[in-house]
């Protein structure tokens, strides 16, 4: 009797994963749980079943993480390509407007050496570098003047025992020694290298977050992570919508450079003729 029943249940649930009934893996492992708990540990169904769930489990963990190194793997070609994009916008507009620069000093050099205005173009320089120096001479005198308010009233200083900045500092190193160990420990749990950089950049100012994360557990560890890919996957989503405006500025820009350009040649060319 006991078999027969075995029997049932696994051909309701062979045929309920046909017809697309459960699901999926987790569908399916759940149905197998619920048979499996109606046998005794040590029956041959009960061994059987364990064997299915194992399997199962297994099944899903193997499907999980090769989910996660997918995205990870489409994180890093989509940081790459955003990097390769900003790098040819600006590389574009560059070279436009090195282009651009030659072209105006040869014109300008030339014009300096057809029209005999050598003397004013000194003149010019001159005036530009008196003003710089007059602009750096004001800047500063402002800086210190204003280094204490008109009405301020000068007291004086907290002295600093010299021993609390040795202790501050032996802190400092203790806790950085800490942060980095709490670092190579999540790492080794298999959390993702750009992650991993991530609570880097942060700094030790983070320990006591980075604590509380290396004490969850391997499946809550593994929750924050995919959390924090669906994190960055919308910036990423967000940071290729803002490029597409930043394609078309850099575009215009560089129509705007060559039109530039040709306006001074042909300003030149008018006068030159």
């Amino acid at each position: 009797m006991s078999y027969l029943k075995y029997e049932h249940s696994m051909n309701w649930i062979e045929e309920e994963e046909f017809y697309g009934r459960l699901g999926g893996l987790t569908g399916k492992l759940a149905g197998y749980i619920r048979v499996q708990q109606r046998y005794k540990k040590g029956t041959e169904e009960r061994k059987k079943l364990d064997r299915e769930v194992y399997k199962l489990e297994k099944e899903i963990y193997e499907v999980s993480q090769q989910y996660i190194n997918d995205l990870t793997e489409i994180q890093r070609e989509a940081n790459e390509k955003r990097a390769q994009l900003e790098n040819d916008y600006y590389q574009d507009v560059a070279n436009v407007q090195e282009e651009a620069n030659k072209k105006r000093i040869e014109l300008e050099e030339e014009y300096y050496e057809k029209t005999k205005e050598i003397n004013d173009k000194l003149e010019e320089d001159i005036k530009s570098v008196d003003d710089t120096y007059k602009d750096a001479l004001e800047s500063r005198t402002k800086s210190l003047y204003n280094a204490y308010n008109l009405f301020d009233e000068v007291t004086s200083k907290k002295e600093v025992d010299g021993a609390d900045l040795v202790r501050n500092l032996q802190d400092q190193i203790k806790e950085f020694d800490e942060w980095k160990s709490i670092l190579n420990s999540l790492s080794a749990k298999g959390v993702n290298e750009a992650l991993i950089e991530e609570f880097q950049e942060m700094g030790p100012k983070s320990i006591a977050e980075l604590k509380a994360l290396n004490k969850l557990s391997d499946s809550q560890l593994s929750q924050y992570v995919n959390l924090w890919s669906e994190k960055y996957q919308s910036a990423k989503d967000q940071a290729t919508k803002e490029l597409e405006n930043m394609r078309i500025e850099t575009q215009s820009q560089i129509a705007n450079l060559r039109k530039t350009a040709a306006i001074e040649l042909e300003e030149y060319q008018s006068t030159d003729g």
